[in-house]
């Protein structure tokens, strides 16, 4: 039996998906958590081949990933919304 499971969220469209399967792993194994985890990429991670990062370019890679970050938190909470109130903190 899992006590806690770990669901990766990286892309918004595949979120609530993934949270979904999580969700009903846990029901299956009898975990009693899930642990969602976002990593956020650095606007460093996220240069193409020679390209240099100025202060313009960082600005608009911070705004991309600041854009996926709040997409996959809006999946997050439409889809805790939906838990038993014993599972919410």
């Amino acid at each position: 039996m899992a006590g806690v499971l770990l669901a990766v969220l990286d892309h918004p469209a595949a979120a609530g998906v993934l949270l979904g399967a999580a969700g009903r792993l846990a029901e299956l194994c009898g975990a009693r958590r899930i642990n969602a985890l976002l990593v956020r990429t650095p606007p460093e991670a996220m240069l193409s081949g020679e390209e240099i990062l100025s202060p313009r370019r960082e600005a608009e890679l911070r705004a991309i990933e600041d854009s996926r970050t709040t997409a996959v938190r809006a999946a997050f909470d439409a889809w805790a919304v939906g838990l038993p109130s014993r599972y919410r903190h």
